[in-house]
């Protein structure tokens, strides 16, 4: 049940992470912009997007709806991930960063959230 469908959008999100960290550089070059200021919008989206939506994913995880909620995680970081390769312009690179930084994010609260309300007792 759970596990499974954790484990699996963990997965997905290992492997995006991975190709976006090794097709950077191709990225930073074709844009014009520096690789690590890339990975550090990345980076800031990571470390803001749970201070931003703490109370959503709460929300979201006691009606339910954390499905929805990480489909829509989900497609915005394939959003993302397609704007990446279509993105002609430094500045909206750093956006598009941003943006699969938050992604993944909310993917990795949510799932944490989702797994330790299941196993309440076990996670002391």
């Amino acid at each position: 049940g759970i596990h499974n469908v954790v484990f699996f959008v963990m997965l997905l999100r290992g492997i995006t992470i991975g190709v976006v960290g090794a097709g950077s550089l191709d990225l930073a070059l074709a844009l014009g912009v520096p690789q690590n200021c890339l990975i550090a919008a990345r980076g800031v989206g990571h470390v803001l997007s749970p201070a931003l939506l703490s109370g959503l994913i709460g929300r979201v995880v006691w009606t339910g709806n954390s499905q929805l909620f990480l489909a829509v995680s989900l497609l915005l970081m394939a959003f993302s991930e397609v704007a990446m390769k279509a993105n002609t312009s430094g500045a909206f690179g750093y956006v598009v960063f941003f943006l699969l930084g938050l992604a993944t994010a909310m993917i990795d609260s949510t799932g944490d959230v989702v797994m330790m309300t299941a196993h309440r007792e076990k996670c002391a």
